[in-house]
């Protein structure tokens, strides 16, 4: 007994819709199982799609999986293929869309995230490309957070806060004559918060009567704290100053005598936090 097989004609045509495709083609009369049907499409789809050739009655496009297409599947301009599968769609028939894999992708671009992203799947144009930053440096990045390869190098020190930890200090012996504010100390922070200066002054020479000693805090020239701070005393008398600073000021101590027969004298400057670490270069005059 021969089994007569039916005839696989070459079917293309154009289809045209955007999820419910129609078709003509004057040699199809039926849908059979395994025809092979090739059709430029006209318009992006937005969802799930069906096709009617000939008013034969509208199937739908289903993916190898049996899914339904989604949304830019099929690409205006582009030509698909697909083989109608009698006992798919629960023995309704659906066409099954051929080679999903090379659905048109174009271009994709992707912007680096915290989470990986999937390459979409498909035929890409050759122009996506995975976005960079010129601001992808070590010193961009905190030390030893490895991003892309890139490991950082970048410190950042703890906020400095008013306080009494010292981190840095002068202790050189300074003097300075009458009636002259003279810099006598000064420092530049290598951060950016709030520091605590103490310092001390006092009086070398004369008797005591009426002979007042000054010291003045300069921030990057401009007074700071007190107008003056005065004492008479020969032995230390110590002062402290809340500021804040950034770093690169210039603060520094100003001193002066009021007598012709005593001199101001500063010894020790140092520096304060609510905490501990680097941070200062002094210079002594």
């Amino acid at each position: 007994m021969v089994t007569q097989l039916p005839i696989m004609l070459d079917i293309y045509g154009t289809a045209t819709g955007t999820n419910t495709l129609t078709m003509s083609h004057n040699a199809v009369t039926s849908y059979y199982d395994g025809m092979l049907v090739a059709f430029k499409n006209t318009t992006n789809n937005t969802g799930a799609c069906t096709l009617n050739i000939n008013s034969l009655g509208a199937k739908p496009i289903l993916k190898n999986g049996g899914a339904a297409l989604s949304a830019g599947n099929l690409k205006a301009g582009g030509i698909y293929t697909l083989r109608y599968n009698a006992t798919a769609n629960s023995g309704n028939g659906a066409f099954i869309l051929q080679g999903e894999s090379e659905v048109e992708i174009g271009k994709q671009i992707i912007t680096p995230k915290t989470v990986s992203q999937w390459i979409l799947k498909g035929v890409h144009d050759g122009t996506g490309y995975v976005e960079g930053s010129p601001n992808l440096l070590p010193q961009n990045i905190a030390k030893d957070v490895n991003i892309f390869g890139v490991v950082g190098t970048a410190f950042t020190p703890p906020p400095f806060l008013y306080g009494t930890t010292v981190i840095a200090g002068s202790y050189v012996l300074s003097q300075t004559s009458r009636n002259t504010w003279t810099i006598v100390k000064s420092f530049s922070p290598k951060f950016t918060g709030q520091i605590t200066m103490v310092f001390d002054l006092y009086r070398y020479g004369g008797d005591g009567s009426n002979e007042t000693m000054y010291a003045q805090v300069r921030n990057n020239g401009v007074v700071v704290g007190q107008i003056q701070y005065t004492t008479y005393s020969s032995a230390n008398t110590f002062f402290s100053i809340d500021m804040d600073v950034k770093q690169g000021d210039n603060i520094a101590l100003y001193t002066m005598s009021q007598s012709e027969y005593a001199y101001a004298t500063n010894s020790v400057v140092l520096l304060c936090v609510a905490g501990t670490s680097p941070i200062a270069t002094f210079n002594n005059y």
